[in-house]
């Protein structure tokens, strides 16, 4: 029996021109979003009402979203996604299109995020009352999530999400390795 190759001898190339075409422009997908040194790789964007979360590792049909939504969504801006550039139901029409779910939204629902490196962690607030946190340990070359907690409560509504991509791109804007040891944050991170 003769395989692939051999009875359709352009499959072969075929195959192969098509992989190089993917992995050229996913390359130059990450070089113009400053991807290259294999970083910067989660980014959380928020405004009052909702958080969009992207995951360049599965990252590949870019095109849905800069069609979808291109004054958001634009590679030759640093950083290439702006929230601010069009309404909320725009844009979460453009991210709920996303077929590799590298893009995903939710709604805030009046809960804030903020980072505090000092105490090595990240809060999420309702009103001034803390109702979920993120922990971490730093060394020179990573941090470590230790724990992510949120009150049962507002359990369900993405807080815990937002908790850890709040550290998460802390930690890849200066260069260091995520390490979760945290079960939530292993299994998002996957």
């Amino acid at each position: 029996m003769q395989s692939n190759d051999a009875q359709s001898p352009g499959y072969s190339c075929v195959f192969r021109v098509h992989r190089l075409f993917y992995v050229t422009n996913l390359l130059m997908f990450y070089v113009i979003l400053g991807l290259e040194g294999g970083i910067y790789m989660h980014r959380l964007y928020e405004n009052e009402d909702i958080s969009v979360f992207w995951d360049a590792e599965k990252c590949r049909h870019a095109r849905k979203c800069v069609t979808g939504s291109p004054a958001v969504f634009d590679f030759q801006r640093k950083p290439w996604i702006d929230i601010s550039k069009a309404p909320n139901a725009e844009i979460w029409d453009t991210v709920s299109k996303c077929p590799t779910g590298a893009l995903t939204i939710l709604y805030n629902n009046g809960i804030s995020v903020r980072l505090e490196e000092g105490d090595l962690r990240s809060v999420a607030l309702n009103g001034e009352q803390i109702i979920g946190e993120c922990d971490y340990q730093e060394t020179e070359e990573e941090v470590r999530i230790t724990h992510t907690e949120v009150l049962p409560e507002y359990g369900g509504k993405g807080i815990a999400k937002r908790l850890v991509y709040k550290v998460v791109e802390a930690a890849e804007k200066s260069h260091k390795r995520v390490v979760p040891y945290c079960s939530y944050a292993a299994k998002l991170l996957g």
